[in-house]
């Protein structure tokens, strides 16, 4: 059985504001994510905002920052926006994903910012 969710934290408005604390313990039940890097900003059930800096552990041929990296700060940010808007009981899982990469990062911070599209139950 898995964990009960813990409260949400932080305003939702991604200006880089220290994360309350039930925010970071939110990202802690993403073990993948805290070991990819990956900061928790900000987040409630309508945005939720974290960044992933560039490290030599993530980079790619010519020092591009992995695209696997990119995919997997979306898809942790967008599960953390849905999971703190579930209604109590319910469950979330990444069904379907697609990326599209602009450019090439080689330094610096990447930024994602999910919003929920859909919502389950009342």
């Amino acid at each position: 059985m898995s964990p009960a969710p813990p409260p949400v934290g932080g305003d939702g408005d991604g200006d880089g504001a220290t994360p309350s604390p039930n925010a970071q313990e939110m990202l802690a039940l993403m073990p993948y994510a805290v070991a990819l890097g990956i900061q928790l900003e900000s987040v409630s059930p309508d945005v939720a905002v974290g960044h992933l800096d560039w490290a030599p552990e993530r980079y790619t041929a010519g020092g591009l920052m992995h695209g696997g990296a990119l995919m997997a700060l979306a898809d942790s940010i967008g599960a953390i926006c849905a999971f703190a808007g579930l209604p109590e009981g319910a469950g979330t899982a990444t069904t379907s994903s697609a990326t599209n990469l602009f450019r090439a990062v080689r330094d610096g911070r990447v930024t994602a910012r999910a919003r929920p599209l859909h919502r389950v139950g009342p």
